[in-house]
């Protein structure tokens, strides 16, 4: 009797054994399943947005091909090869520009003339400064964003502003890093370059602010010797 209880139990630890077993081999299956059920759900939300992506270049390039008409590169050549003066209004897309005055610094500019004239010093250069005062209005009903311009002289030499001479100008005028411009609000700012005494020619560059910038205009510095 007692070998036959033995026997029985024998026989039930085998099949919750092999019960087990086979449990353990079906949630390995399930797993694996789930596994691949979600690397197929990462690879099609990913050729989702490679899609999505591919959708939103094809627009935008067919957007500048159907917007860049003859009328309009004519018109865009005409601006560059025009080169505007001084006080004249520039239109350029949905930007004015207007250059208000052009100030040659020479070589020095003087402590006594910084924001912090009491704790500044006098700083010189081996070439010239030029102090450039532009007026800018948005005429689009949207806001655009502004940053430094450039000069070019006659060999296409091309100027930023300098960058440390910010106190050598007015705090209201200073201009900012993509400064904001509301719609048809004008806005002045100034700006100091430092370029070398043998610049010409010296006239500055101005686009239509958009994020291509396909339009831009030359504006003449009337550059007075000092």
């Amino acid at each position: 009797m007692t070998e036959e209880k033995n026997k029985n139990s024998i026989l039930n630890d085998e099949g919750r054994k092999k019960i087990e077993e086979e449990e353990k081999l079906r949630t390995g299956i399930r797993n694996k399943e789930e596994k691949k059920k979600k690397k197929e759900e990462s690879k099609n939300a990913t050729k989702g947005c490679l899609v999505i992506i591919a959708i939103v270049v094809m627009f935008i390039v067919l957007f500048n091909i159907g917007d860049d008409t003859p009328s309009k590169k004519q018109e865009s050549t005409e601006k560059a090869s025009t080169v505007y003066s001084i006080n004249q209004d520039v239109r350029v897309g949905d930007v004015r520009w207007k250059l208000v005055s052009v100030k040659n610094r020479g070589n020095i500019l003087k402590a006594s003339e910084s924001r912090y004239s009491t704790i500044a010093e006098n700083k010189t250069t081996s070439g010239k400064f030029v102090e450039v005062t532009m007026e800018v209005e948005n005429l689009n009903s949207e806001m655009k964003s502004v940053s430094s311009l450039k000069l070019i002289d006659d060999k296409d030499r091309e100027f930023i502003c300098a960058t440390d001479v910010s106190e050598w100008i007015p705090k209201e005028k200073e201009m900012f890093f993509l400064s904001n411009l509301n719609p048809n609000m004008p806005q002045q700012f100034t700006e100091i370059y430092e370029i070398p005494t043998d610049a010409t020619g010296l006239k500055v560059k101005v686009g239509d602010l958009s994020l291509w910038g396909t339009e831009e205009a030359l504006i003449r510095l009337p550059l007075v010797p000092r």
